[in-house]
């Protein structure tokens, strides 16, 4: 849901972004074909400005909000390095399960399949942070806190909370503090809570 409360946005299966205008009441408009798989995560900009949806196809869109017209396209943003066998057929897990934006509205979060978060600018798709090989297991969920300082993601075990220094206006993501809590849950999908940089410092 957007900010303001106007819009509603689905993803779904059938690879189409839905637009739901709660002023107006009107049929939803459809982004038919959005991506080549099914989309698992969208989000609206702080904003008011876009929406982004991220895909099994390892990739992340940018749509204009309001005249529902596509922006950018961030292709194989995450690279599949991981693999497995579901139902006897080899799979590349590079799908994208989660995205969040930034307070500013500058930059995606995105956590995958392969067992990675990534950071990157909305405007261009400059990627400015790559966790590596820091997340163990695949990340479901990823959420960050109103004050833009703390990235954290759930696995299928754990919680990851990555302390991004906010230096005015400006991120920097060189290096930041990783804290780990493991065996959080056991195959449980993460909460997130608006007040986790309160709990967490």
């Amino acid at each position: 849901m957007s900010i303001d409360r106007r819009y509603i946005i689905s993803g779904s299966n059938d690879k189409t972004v839905k637009i739901f205008c709660l002023e107006k009441k009107e049929t939803p408009v459809n982004i038919k074909n959005a991506h080549e798989n099914w989309i698992l995560s969208v989000v609206v900009s702080p904003d008011g400005r876009y929406i982004l949806s991220g895909s099994r196809d390892a990739s992340i869109k940018v749509y204009d909000l309001e005249s529902h017209k596509p922006i950018d396209h961030f292709k194989d943003i995450h690279d599949g390095k991981k693999e497995k066998y579901i139902f006897l057929k080899l799979i590349i897990l590079d799908w994208i399960n989660s995205i969040a934006v930034t307070p500013d509205s500058q930059y995606v979060v995105s956590g995958s399949s392969d067992e990675k978060i990534k950071i990157h600018e909305i405007k261009g798709g400059k990627c400015v942070y790559d966790s590596q090989d820091k997340i163990k297991g695949s990340v479901s969920s990823v959420a960050i806190s109103p004050d833009g300082k703390f990235v954290v993601c759930g696995t299928g075990s754990s919680i990851a909370i990555l302390h991004i220094k906010n230096e005015g206006e400006t991120y920097n993501f060189t290096q930041p503090k990783i804290n780990l809590i493991n065996d959080a849950h056991e195959g449980i999908f993460l909460f997130l809570q608006s007040s986790i940089y309160n709990i967490y410092p």
